[in-house]
């Protein structure tokens, strides 16, 4: 039995958010395994956080038909799978592998994304540059981001301005219909 259009949606919005926590966790640890004074403790734990990152990035896009994501995360979580038994020792190599492999996941969920059209329309984001549409994936702090009615905030933020607000808080609470902000 097909998944209700709506409901896939949502599966795949929440599944961002998770895709975003993993990947940061991911190049965090991925970054401080570059360290040369980590204790045995702290080293073996970060590799574990990778894993799992990587094993949750798998499973949950495989589940959702994401398998460019899904084929990517396998590999790292192989990777990390091997380290794990200690049937491989981390180089620098891997690492570089590792945050480049992470990059191309964020690409290739945008590119679903935009084949699957579930992108709505992109805020624009004013940085220091200019101002102009970004996916997600590169706003940073500092940016301000201008939303009309329908626009889907990339990230969190503070809210400097706006008229009649409502926020779909649906896959927070639950709530079927927006709620109005004062």
């Amino acid at each position: 039995m097909p998944l209700d259009p709506e409901l896939f949606k949502q599966l795949v919005e929440s599944f961002s958010t998770e895709l975003d926590e993993h990947v940061q966790a991911m190049n965090s640890g991925l970054l401080a395994l570059e360290e040369s004074n980590l204790s045995e403790d702290n080293y073996r734990k970060i590799i574990e956080n990778i894993f799992r990152s990587a094993h949750n990035i798998k499973g949950t896009s495989y589940t959702l038909g994401i398998n460019k994501v899904g084929e990517i995360a396998h590999s790292i979580e192989s990777t990390f799978s091997e380290i794990q038994k200690k049937n491989k020792v981390i180089t620098s190599k891997d690492i570089d592998n590792c945050l480049n492999s992470i990059d191309t996941i964020k690409k290739a969920f945008i590119e679903f994304i935009q084949q699957n059209e579930f992108a709505t329309a992109m805020p624009v984001i004013s940085n220091s540059d200019s101002n102009h549409e970004y996916d997600s994936i590169r706003v940073v702090p500092g940016d301000i981001i201008y939303a009309e009615a329908g626009d889907m905030i990339p990230a969190d933020g503070r809210i400097l301005r706006y008229s009649q607000l409502q926020v779909d808080e649906s896959t927070l609470t639950g709530e079927s219909v927006p709620v109005e902000k004062k």
